[in-house]
Order: C-alpha cells, then structure tokens, then sequence
C-alpha cells in the first residue's frame, strides 16, 4: 500500500508542476517530505517497510526538503539557449 500511495504522490507532484507552477510543485514536493519525515517519527514500526533506520530516514527527509525549499526559488527561471 505504501509504495502505490508514493506512485500516486510522484503523479500528483508532476501534474501539479503541469497545472499551477514548477515552484509550487517543489515547494508542495519540499512540504510532503516534511509530511513524510514527521509520519516516519510517530507511526510505529511495522506501518512503513523497514529498510534503515528510523533516525537516518528522518535526517534525510528534512535535509532533502530544506535543500529543495531552497532551489524552488529558481524553478521558474525562464530557459536559455
């Protein structure tokens, strides 16, 4: 159940990069990690398919949103050729 809640995720962040804007598609995408990070934290240990540790899992989450909350001001850059 996981995994098909986490293709169903990727769809709805790439559709919404199609229908509002690429920075709001990364900012949401940076949000949901937080999401995720918190829901790793609380829910007990047999919900989500164990592979790491829960601490590791966290620590990544929030450094992976902070690093995309800080590129999602240059999503909507204009292209160059």
């Amino acid at each position: 159940m996981a995994y098909i809640l986490l293709v169903v995720w990727t769809i709805g962040i790439c559709v919404t990069a199609f229908v509002w804007t690429p920075r709001f598609a990364v900012t949401a995408m940076a949000a949901s990690f937080v999401v995720f990070a918190l829901l790793r934290a609380t829910l007990p240990g047999g919900v989500l398919p164990h592979v790491r540790g829960r601490v590791f899992d966290v620590t990544i989450y929030m450094l992976t949103a902070g690093m995309l909350l800080f590129l999602s001001q240059w999503a909507n850059t204009p292209q160059v050729f």
